[in-house]
């Protein structure tokens, strides 16, 4: 199973704002103007960014595809099944 993942990206200042969204920035790992993190897209996440959503840019992040595992160097592959 894939999870989902959202990026965020901080494109207002959390001066002047409440102590309650400028922790919620601060959790999401949004520390400066115009940093982005990608996080999971679970109820929490979307529970911190629905506090600042006046301050925040939301965009989905398709999921990453792991790359095909490349064999060992030095490991032998199975014979094929026409050689002989």
């Amino acid at each position: 199973m894939v999870d989902q993942q959202i990026k965020v990206t901080l494109v207002r200042s959390v001066i002047g704002n409440t102590e309650r969204q400028r922790a919620s920035a601060r959790s999401l790992g949004l520390t400066r103007l115009n940093k982005s993190v990608v996080v999971p897209d679970r109820p929490e996440i979307r529970g911190m960014i629905r506090t600042i959503e006046h301050l925040v840019r939301v965009e989905s992040v398709a999921p990453a595809q792991e790359p095909a595992k490349a064999p060992a160097p030095g490991a032998q592959s199975a014979p094929e099944a026409g050689a002989a």
